[in-house]
């Protein structure tokens, strides 16, 4: 039987990824595993309905042309492309349904990581959006934890975590994170990484100068 996903709650996605133009919008489809078995996957589609590419920008459009496509065509959601603007950490089966509690890994990660959280599509799991060091995209999918820096996409429902409403410009160091979970050491992002922040994050924060994105964001670099 299809999944039903959450419905979405529009008015709790915050600004700071409204304003990014790699929105997709996704709908369920029934794959094969390699195993035999069916599973149901989140196909991104354009607001039309054509296939989308978290590697082709042509098939991206803005939040509000997403929304409408997902009102319009009947699918199943929307999605935000990640980028070096916004990295994604994906937790599976980390949440209790019936009580909304989580687990010690996704509670842990909630008090480090300063982002945009909320619970994913099925409900059983989490999804933080920020702003981080990340020099590579990890997966490590038998203990459900992915964390993407781009070529990828995340289903974004709007059930925001309370106190994780906002994206906020600091950029989150997620050194800690990789070594518990990977235990490795995260490589450093050297020379102009302060500058690419710069650049990177003035786009999306609307109204602000060069001078003032330094002063929020240049202690954290």
């Amino acid at each position: 039987m299809k999944p039903t996903a959450l419905p979405i709650q529009l008015q709790n996605i915050p600004t700071e990824l409204r304003v990014i133009p790699r929105w997709v919008c996704w709908r369920y489809a029934q794959r094969t595993k390699p195993d035999g078995g069916a599973v149901w996957a989140k196909l991104p589609v354009t607001a039309e309905g054509r296939p989308a590419s978290t590697t082709d920008a042509k098939t991206w459009t803005t939040f509000e042309d997403a929304v409408d496509g997902m009102i319009l065509e009947g699918f199943d959601g929307v999605g935000l492309v990640l980028g070096e603007d916004v990295q994604g950490i994906d937790l599976d089966d980390c949440r209790d349904t019936a009580t909304g509690s989580l687990s010690e890994l996704a509670q842990e990660v909630l008090e480090k990581v300063s982002g945009y959280a909320e619970v994913s599509p099925s409900g059983t799991g989490i999804k933080v959006f920020s702003r981080t060091n990340l020099d590579a995209s990890r997966t490590k999918k038998e203990v459900g934890v992915e964390l993407y820096r781009e070529g990828r996409y995340f289903t974004v429902t709007g059930h925001a975590i309370n106190g994780h409403a906002r994206l906020p410009a600091q950029v989150q160091d997620l050194g800690w994170f990789i070594r518990k979970v990977w235990d490795e050491d995260l490589s450093v992002i050297e020379g102009d990484a302060g500058e690419r922040a710069l650049a990177l994050y003035k786009g999306p924060l609307e109204g602000w100068d060069a001078a003032r994105i330094r002063s929020e964001i240049g202690p954290h670099l």
